[in-house]
């Protein structure tokens, strides 16, 4: 669950395993008061501990990333896979 404060988000997401996931805070975007600030999740949740923006802000969050799955895990069809597609001739149409 995500809180109201803008710190309290950043801990909330350094808590489920995002602290190191890369952020920015945009604040009052076309504004005379423009101001974006960069940083890791762990980073801005301290940053926003002493105090929170004022105006307007958007938060943007880096995607996770997947780790490539090792070899010895990758899903190999079974047999009994194998024997169903050719029974019911389902499968990759040949080119």
């Amino acid at each position: 669950m995500i809180r109201a404060d803008l710190a309290g988000a950043f801990a909330d997401l350094a808590e489920a395993g995002a602290g190191e996931r890369r952020a920015a805070v945009a604040r009052e975007l076309t504004k005379q008061f423009e101001e974006i600030r960069r940083g890791t999740v762990s980073e801005l949740a301290q940053y926003y501990a002493g105090g929170a923006p004022r105006g307007e802000v958007v938060v943007l969050l880096e995607g996770a990333v997947h780790a490539e799955p090792d070899e010895a895990v990758q899903h190999e069809p079974d047999a009994a896979q194998d024997d169903d597609r050719r029974e019911h001739g389902r499968g990759l149409p040949g080119r």
